[in-house]
């Protein structure tokens, strides 16, 4: 016949086996503890949510601020734009080349700038640049045109934040002449490289 601390020891395991047992006492203050913290983790889990979006959004806010610039990506009128997001201005025969607006947004501050050499001659397969940005790493960047290097910003080399704080204007990266001209026309307008933009952020 089992003793009285062994029946007490079954009856005890028996009851951490099954929870549902408590009296109901404890089972009235067990179950609204539980059911509290499943609300708190939920409605913790939504506020760290919400908090972690617009975070995101003042920081993007502030980055374009910082740059002079705003929220939505500017697209200027008087230049061409490729889809690896480049823009070409092209004055008296020659395009003067620079990094978009969308891609400066990407980058983040320059931290490493090569640059083409004036005299160079280049194709759409060549090399025209590397840009190391704080946010994407390093990017090759290829010519998007024919021509010879002319011209190279070399204020750049002083300052290569120029490429993301003025990218339109002071940011340019260097120009090119004797273009042909059917490449110029297969370059994006304003209203194609919007377009492209727009079909991937859907």
């Amino acid at each position: 016949m089992p003793s009285k601390q062994n029946v007490q020891s079954v009856i005890a395991r028996g009851l951490d086996r099954t929870p549902h047992h408590t009296s109901g006492a404890q089972a009235d203050k067990e179950k609204p503890l539980a059911l509290g913290r499943r609300l708190g983790q939920k409605k913790l889990t939504r506020r760290a949510s919400v908090r972690y979006a617009v975070c995101r959004a003042v920081v993007r806010m502030g980055a374009c601020r910082a740059r002079g610039t705003a929220a939505v990506t500017s697209v200027p009128e008087d230049v061409r734009y490729t889809r690896e997001h480049l823009w070409v201005r092209v004055e008296d025969g020659a395009a003067r080349l620079g990094v978009t607006e969308h891609l400066a947004d990407e980058m983040g501050r320059v931290v490493g700038l090569e640059l083409p050499e004036a005299g160079q001659d280049l194709d759409a397969t060549t090399q025209l640049a590397v840009i190391a940005g704080s946010s994407t790493g390093a990017l090759d960047v290829f010519a998007p045109l024919t021509g010879t290097v002319s011209e190279v910003n070399e204020e750049l080399a002083e300052d290569p934040d120029l490429l993301v704080t003025d990218c339109y204007d002071e940011g340019w990266i260097c120009v090119l002449t004797d273009l042909d001209p059917d490449e110029l026309t297969a370059l994006l307008s304003p209203e194609e490289y919007e377009a492209f933009l727009a079909e991937a952020e859907e």
